[in-house]
């Protein structure tokens, strides 16, 4: 139903406020730390590197020396891994692709920043968001994610010691790792391919 009334009344863009651009900012903002500043120097964040020094791009892990001579902190840009699914018809960029340091397992990494009444609650990655590790999964080829949560208004715990001064304690992240379910995967193949094929039918009955 949303389907054709989309394509029978289309909407026009969407006007964001200050504070829902200034929110989306802050996820992104998020986001680049911990590709660029966590992950990436800890090399464990696999996928490709564009030097900004030299204009190549690297693929593998963080180069932290780039042969131009660019510092990597001002350099290095990571390129979300693209995926594809022809067959569904899908494309998307990951958050990237982690390695276990000691398995050298290769995982999806999909991070999201939610606010502080979200992270309170959550006992278990969002539905949503174990569907979308998984269409990420199947292209390519990984049996494994893992989905970090960071609470975007507050970083950590706080508590006050003997001193009575204020020290930072447990940080504020909860991160699953989420294992590709065949079932769970033929469940949102089979709803993907109806819908498709729903849009089809709607599309020549309009021409019609």
């Amino acid at each position: 139903r949303k389907e054709a009334f989309l394509k029978v009344f289309p909407q026009g863009p969407e006007k964001l406020k200050a504070g829902q651009l200034a929110t989306f900012d802050m996820g992104h903002t998020m986001h680049w730390w911990w590709q660029h500043r966590y992950l990436g120097p800890k090399q464990e964040l696999w996928g490709g590197w564009f030097c900004a020094g030299c204009g190549i791009t690297t693929t593998g892990f963080m180069p932290m020396n780039c042969s131009c001579g660019r510092d990597w902190r001002y350099g290095m840009q990571y390129k979300e891994p693209l995926v594809e699914n022809k067959e569904l018809g899908y494309m998307g960029h990951t958050d990237g692709i982690l390695v276990d340091r000691m398995s050298l397992v290769k995982r999806i990494f999909e991070f999201k920043s939610i606010s502080p009444s979200e992270y309170d609650k959550l006992r278990k990655p969002k539905g949503a968001h174990v569907i979308q590790a998984h269409a990420y999964m199947k292209p390519l080829g990984l049996t494994e994610a893992m989905v970090v949560y960071q609470n975007k208004g507050s970083q950590c715990e706080w508590k006050i010691n003997d001193q009575g001064d204020l020290t930072a304690s447990d940080i504020k992240i909860k991160s699953f790792l989420v294992k590709f379910d065949n079932d769970l995967w033929k469940l949102v193949e089979d709803q993907v391919k109806e819908r498709n094929s729903a849009v089809l039918e709607l599309e020549q009955m309009l021409k019609d």
